[in-house]
């Protein structure tokens, strides 16, 4: 007879052992010890030494289609050689010989060519190595900077080059440069530098871009690592409330020997940049843009007077204006704009006089680009993503168009990301395609899409060795509930469903470039990090990319810090409702640059949803941040003046979680301020945090990257998956 007392008892003990069991399974599912062995298996370099003949760039011999490529080897690289009409490809038996860890240098032909293995360029190589400036096209003329000053040389002449400007002046130069910051601190003089310059197509002409920068103020950052002492690094930088560098451009004419300022750079308000030349070379057009890049104009220059002719074109698409080459059309004196002013990216045909002729693309989609225009025949042929309903909207696919009729017809139909090569006489072209979930193909193809031969199909044998799982493509809504988002999701080699993993993304904001990969074998970082037993994503945001619609990429406009954030947290919650192995409890964010940026800014707006966050070289204080990024992205007044994008120092109050904070003493293009200020700031407010400052470091990995990305995938081990080992001294 059990009594109340026994039965009390009886109570207590299945009591114990339910929670003791329930704790047993929360340990074992949902806080699982990391698996390093696993993770120090499947590192970036392991993953990369185990996929070969992936993307191929043809060099077309100009024999009947002919044309040969390299190819990547567990061996090294190899030579292959495809005569398109007899359907053979053979390999070419050629001596690579090593030149550092990327590059090798072989001959082919006669010629001397040098094979990069990471970017799949090549590139011939030329004796005269002195003149190493810009060649005309004819051969005949090089031009370079020495001293801060521009020289022409006539290439195989003895004569003395001729010295076409005579400032001889730092920070007034023609070197290629960015928006960001002048930067001529390593500058010698001894030595030749490539010019910003373009030549006109019958070499009788150039045009040289000049930047001023010397009124601008000093910025300095310091080398910790030089020797004997320490280095101050200055340049110039423009900040909140201080004038704007002047953009100037020259012209030289070979034959009557006057160089020229073509455009002044003291327009305020605006900036201006060479586009292209006429076809007959008598006219140069030039692009004209307002600083916050919502307007633009093209302008008309007389090229043997250099004098304005006339404006062809006034864009105003309703959003940032976005440049792409102004296109001469063959045999006309007509010109192809690319504009957004309907919505979507497409090409408008103008004669030079600036009337526009008609639209010559439609549709809800973006023309990424003009491949090959046979101006004779009206066939277009382009580059264009969100065309097809059921493909991932960032897949570039290539289309034909018939100008003449309006017939438009797709030429590569594989859903994947295309990237095509065309013959010299657009008989052919090579088509290389894959996806994330899917390796690299190549094929020959005819100009009118009909598959001609298979060239090449990537081997993942090694990724298979290593158990490899492919990154699952998926698609959630923004958080207005109806726009649709594609996103990327690594797991771990040892996948088991019946547990509960963290989940981390890794996020990037800006919208000048679709930040998830859409090809094959692209962040073998995030699939390192998965190892370690992490569920990793990454997710466009509405605003994230101008491969979509106007409408779409403008939505960070005036809102740039916390535009991204309500879309990445609602596309987490998606994931954690579909994927029952997602830990809805321990999310983890990071980045860098605007990315470090950005995954402080979710960390301080949603301090209860994001548990643990890295943030490497993040511009947190935009009012102190160079304005060249506050213009294009937040905007200006009324007045022109800049108006700064919100900080993150005024959320420090709201840090509830783990923040490690990273940045390289020596980055000029995200100050290191950036991150110190940020730094006073939590230490007002109390805060506990982690800070590295990478010496030496500058705006990329640089420095001791290894250890800084170790120091990083550790981090999320220990805050989202509560491990510490005493062993383990990286903390």
């Amino acid at each position: 007879m059990i009594t109340n007392s026994n039965h009390r008892k009886l109570f207590v003990m299945v009591f114990f052992i339910f929670i003791i069991s329930a704790c047993t399974q929360i340990y074992d599912t949902e806080m699982s010890k990391p698996n390093f062995k696993l993770a120090e298996k499947i590192t970036a370099a392991a993953l990369d030494k185990n996929y070969f003949g992936g993307v191929i760039v043809p060099q077309w011999t100009g024999e009947d289609g002919s044309f040969w490529y390299v190819k990547n080897t567990s061996s090294g690289p190899e030579l292959y050689f495809v005569e398109i009409s007899q359907n053979s490809r053979t390999r070419k038996r050629t001596a690579f010989h090593k030149i550092d860890s990327w590059n090798y240098s072989f001959e082919y032909n006669g010629i001397s060519y040098i094979y990069n293995i990471y970017s799949k360029q090549v590139e011939q190589t030329h004796s005269e190595t002195a003149e190493s400036g810009i060649k005309s096209p004819d051969g005949k003329y090089v031009v370079y900077i020495q001293n801060h000053n521009l020289f022409l040389k006539k290439i195989g002449s003895s004569n003395q080059p001729r010295q076409l400007s005579l400032d001889d002046e730092k920070y007034y130069s023609f070197l290629e440069t960015d928006f960001f910051f002048s930067d001529e601190d390593q500058y010698d003089d001894s030595l030749h530098y490539r010019p910003y310059l373009e030549w006109s197509p019958d070499s009788k002409y150039f045009v040289a871009g000049r930047i001023d920068a010397r009124h601008l103020k000093d910025m300095w950052v310091i080398n910790s690592l030089s020797q004997p002492r320490a280095y101050l690094s200055t340049y110039k930088q423009r900040k909140l409330d201080e004038a704007r560098r002047y953009a100037e451009t020259w012209l030289y004419d070979t034959e009557t020997d006057l160089f020229t300022c073509l455009v002044s750079g003291k327009n305020i308000g605006t900036e201006t940049q060479f586009m292209t030349w006429s076809q007959d070379n008598k006219t140069i057009y030039m692009l004209e843009k307002k600083i916050d890049q919502l307007s633009a104009k093209i302008h008309a220059y007389d090229v043997k007077t250099g004098k304005f002719l006339r404006t062809i074109i006034e864009e105003e698409p309703g959003g940032i204006v976005i440049t792409k080459n102004l296109i001469p059309v063959p045999g006309s004196t007509d010109l192809l704009w690319w504009s957004r002013r309907d919505g979507h990216g497409h090409y408008y045909l103008y004669d030079d006089h600036g009337n526009l002729k008609m639209q010559v693309t439609h549709g809800d989609f973006n023309v990424k680009e003009i491949v090959t225009f046979e101006a004779e025949n009206g066939l277009l042929y382009f580059m264009a993503n969100g065309s097809q309903e059921d493909i991932n909207p960032y897949y570039e696919l290539l289309y034909q168009l018939n100008i003449i009729n309006g017939q438009l017809t797709l030429l590569t139909p594989e859903n994947a990301n295309h990237s095509v090569y065309f013959s010299p006489d657009n008989t052919y072209f090579v088509d290389t395609f894959s996806r994330p979930d899917m390796p690299h193909k190549s094929v020959v193809r005819d100009c009118n899409g009909n598959l001609v031969m298979e060239i090449e199909n990537a081997s993942i044998n090694g990724l298979e060795g290593l158990n490899w799982i492919m990154p699952e493509v998926f698609t959630v809504k923004s958080a207005d509930g109806k726009t649709d988002l594609w996103g990327l999701m690594w797991k771990p080699f040892d996948f088991d469903s019946d547990k509960k993993y963290p989940i981390i993304t890794f996020v990037y904001p800006e919208p000048q470039f679709n930040f998830v990969p859409t090809t094959f074998f692209t962040e073998p970082n995030n699939v390192h990090l998965a190892q370690y037993g992490f569920i990793v994503m990454m997710c466009g945001t509405r605003g994230s990319s101008y491969d979509r619609s106007l409408e779409f990429s403008e939505f960070y406009r005036g809102n740039v810090r916390d535009y991204p954030l309500a879309d990445n947290k609602y596309e987490i919650e998606q994931l954690a409702k579909k994927y029952p192995f997602i830990d809805i409890d321990r999310v983890g964010v990071w980045g860098g640059s605007s990315g470090g940026y950005m995954a402080v800014s979710a960390m301080l707006t949603y301090p209860d949803f994001y548990k643990v966050g890295v943030s490497r070289a993040g511009q947190h204080n935009p009012e102190t941040f160079h304005c060249w990024w506050n213009d294009y992205f937040q905007g200006v007044d009324e007045h022109g003046n800049t108006t700064p994008a919100k900080s993150n120092l005024e959320l420090v109050e709201n840090l509830k979680g783990h923040l490690f904070l990273i940045h390289g003493e020596m980055d000029k293009t995200v100050h290191p301020s950036q991150t110190a200020l940020l730094v006073y700031a939590l230490m007002k407010a109390g805060k506990n945090f982690d800070y590295l400052v990478v010496p030496g470091g500058d705006h990329g990995w640089s420095t001791n990257w290894q250890y800084v990305q170790r120091r990083i995938w550790l981090y999320f081990v220990k805050h989202l998956m509560d491990w510490q080992d005493p062993d383990m001294n990286i903390f």
